[in-house]
């Protein structure tokens, strides 16, 4: 592999054993996947913090990079990591809190700026430029939607990439390799979740690009659903969607796709039976924020939540349930601190830096949970193995708070 002047120095260690070993690593990771050169990133993002997932020896990992003087070269941030606080009054163990912060005290030592899941609301970044994203969601927006260029790195490696200002010259990061194979022609009516319908094209694309036409999106959250769920069937750091990527005229032209499917609003819906469960029983949790809310998502649900409260008025009981709203820490101002203390009294908590899937729900024993998101439902059904309901946003906030469930 080419190496320029500077990475031969950072290799050879006059930059520092860390950052010797970490270009080590991505060097010996990009040769065998075939990349002849080395790119620089400018922003960094990590995924796979949360301690149940990563256990000790994830945390030994961390701990021992920046011990051994691992500081980020470029701007660093990552995902969010498993939520600490209480589910009515169930807490995990005090062990596992601990080690997720010396999680966290790492992080920070290491120079990580934020922790979400959404670093495009945060800190967005321009056409063109070259990133380490490690979050399936952050990556298919980067690239999809804004231009950027960014594989599907993993956690680890996206460290590694904090410590170097490196990635391997590989993949998305190469023009050819952002075109598309595999067409999708949608067709689908206003009321379809297109959060199912990205595990659809998910799971029928693999890890191949798929170019998708005819596709309308009301908001920029009903985007961000589709392609968190398209990252969680699929391996795919981007899609290439007609009037949404900026250069999607050029990246489809001459192309002749052998692969083809046609997707109405009857394939959606027969999908979604599988995420229709009567499941409350029990204690339960009502998700929203997967992927975490933007400042002005975050407001939205506040607002329609204290509309709800004020017609509802003393009628309203939420034993047995709570309702978490996960979003980044920097969106907590005055205005939200104001509709956050008029629904303390109902159970409502804004969850910050936290994630509602990397937490094992099980463990704080939580029943059942309702989301509005297709992404936490897959995730949390599997790793938890807690029955799940998908409902629309305004649904999961009206059968909090009312107990009624319309679908």
């Amino acid at each position: 592999m080419y190496l320029t002047n500077v990475e031969e120095r950072m290799l050879n260690g006059e930059y520092g054993y860390a950052r010797a070993l970490a270009l080590k690593v991505i060097v010996r990771v990009g040769e065998a996947l075939g990349a002849e050169e080395l790119v620089e990133v400018s922003h960094a993002h990590i995924s796979g913090i949360s301690y149940l997932n990563i256990g000790d020896a994830g945390l030994e990992f961390i701990e021992d990079i920046v011990n051994a003087g691992g500081t980020a070269y470029v701007f660093t941030s990552a995902n969010p990591y498993m939520v600490l606080s209480d589910f009515l009054g169930n807490k995990h163990d005090d062990k596992v809190i601990n080690k997720q912060l010396r999680i966290v005290d790492a992080l920070n030592r290491l120079g990580v700026k934020f922790y979400t899941c959404v670093p495009y609301n945060v800190r967005p970044p321009r056409y063109g430029e070259h990133l380490a994203w490690a979050e399936s969601n952050a990556v298919l927006y980067a690239n999809s939607v804004l231009g950027a260029l960014s594989n599907k790195e993993g956690g680890p490696l996206a460290l590694l990439a904090a410590i170097t200002g490196r990635t391997y010259k590989s993949g998305v990061h190469l023009r050819d390799n952002r075109v598309p194979e595999v067409l999708f022609n949608v067709k689908v009516s206003d009321g379809v979740d297109l959060g199912f319908l990205g595990l659809i094209i998910g799971e029928l694309t693999g890890s191949k690009v798929p170019y998708i036409s005819n596709l309308r999106f009301k908001c920029t959250y009903e985007l961000k659903q589709f392609l968190a769920s398209l990252g969680t069937t699929s391996n795919t750091p981007m899609a290439v969607i007609q009037g949404v990527t900026p250069d999607y005229k050029e990246l489809i032209r001459g192309v002749e796709f052998k692969d083809v499917y046609d997707l109405g609003s009857e394939s959606i819906k027969s999908y979604v039976k599988e995420f229709r469960e009567n499941v409350l029983t029990g204690n339960g949790l009502y998700l929203i924020g997967c992927p975490h809310l933007s400042f002005n998502e975050l407001v939205e649900v506040l607002r329609y939540a204290v509309g709800v409260v004020e017609k509802g008025g003393s009628s309203i009981d939420v034993r047995g349930r709570e309702l978490w709203v996960t979003t980044y820490e920097g969106f907590i101002n005055d205005e939200v601190v104001k509709l956050i203390n008029k629904l303390l009294r109902y159970n409502v908590k804004v969850v910050t830096n936290g994630c509602a899937v990397v937490s094992r729900l099980d463990s704080i024993k939580v029943d059942y949970v309702v989301t509005d998101s297709v992404k936490a439902s897959s995730y949390i059904s599997r790793l938890s193995r807690i029955p799940t309901l998908v409902l629309p946003r305004v649904d999961v906030l009206n059968t909090y708070f009312l107990n009624k469930i319309n679908y």
